[in-house]
């Protein structure tokens, strides 16, 4: 518990854990396994490191909370279905949109997406990017900055892109997806966008618009000029409520947007 309770060094971490190891395996029992139980009120130690993160923290202490949350995924192996599920409420529960895409990334188990995609974006480095900005007055308003790389060859190949992010008590699902689709005798590539709520997400009223820049950079969605289309969607009838079932889904390909899905706009 020391380790979640204090900020602490690479080496206290590693002597601290190294020392719970030992009296694990002299019980009889793996670390990697123990870290893994709900055992702290019902949570995996993971999602008691996330949410024991002070709100203001310097910069070396961001790190060094961090990588006490990454060594713990490290020392615990293959991630059972309990401890995602753990980490993605716990990132959810503090709005810790930065720690999740950090963790989807470098963790192939947290991460929404396919090996093919993977495979795709390590020559990149890196995976999409998802910046979040929320307003901060209680509406549950929000901007999603997002940067999707390699698009146009992951939709021609996997059919699909998956991104997720995190606001206040919602964790959001974000999908591509095109299928053909016979239309007066002909094959058609239908192109949708689907928004969903992951479970344990507070409902919420869903007025929303996709921005799509020409540039291949995030830009100020404040700035009219950049945007080449625009696709609103929502459901002003009911609200959106937890389960990727549940999802709100809209057709791309049908307006001014659509020509242009496969080329360089996007």
């Amino acid at each position: 518990m020391s380790l979640l309770l204090t900020r602490s060094t690479d080496d206290e971490r590693k002597s601290i854990l190294s020392a719970c190891g030992r009296i694990c395996e002299s019980g009889g029992l793996k670390l990697s396994t123990v870290l893994q139980e709900p055992l702290i009120e019902g949570q995996t130690a993971l999602y008691w490191a996330i949410l024991n993160r002070p709100r203001t923290l310097s910069q070396d202490d961001n790190a060094a909370w961090d990588a006490l949350v990454v060594a713990l995924l490290d020392e615990c192996g293959g991630l059972t279905e309990t401890t995602v599920n753990s980490v993605r409420l716990a990132c959810m529960l503090t709005s810790n949109n930065v720690l999740l895409q950090y963790l989807s990334w470098h963790f192939r188990a947290l991460s929404p997406l396919t090996t093919g995609d993977i495979m795709m974006l390590r020559p990149l480095g890196g995976g999409d990017i998802v910046d979040v900005e929320e307003t901060q007055d209680g509406s549950g308003t929000f901007v999603a900055h997002i940067k999707i790389r390699r698009f146009r060859l992951r939709m021609r190949v996997s059919k699909s892109v998956r991104l997720e992010f995190v606001t206040s008590e919602r964790l959001w699902r974000l999908t591509f997806t095109t299928t053909e689709r016979m239309e007066n005798g002909l094959s058609k590539s239908i192109w949708l966008l689907s928004l969903g709520l992951a479970s344990h997400s507070t409902p919420a009223w869903v007025e929303a618009e996709l921005l799509v820049s020409r540039q291949s950079q995030v830009t100020d969605p404040s700035d009219p000029h950049e945007h080449v289309f625009s696709a609103p969607f929502g459901n002003e009838s009911r609200e959106l409520q937890p389960g990727l079932q549940n999802a709100i889904t809209v057709r791309l390909d049908n307006g001014p947007m659509g020509p242009h899905l496969q080329n360089e706009f996007v």
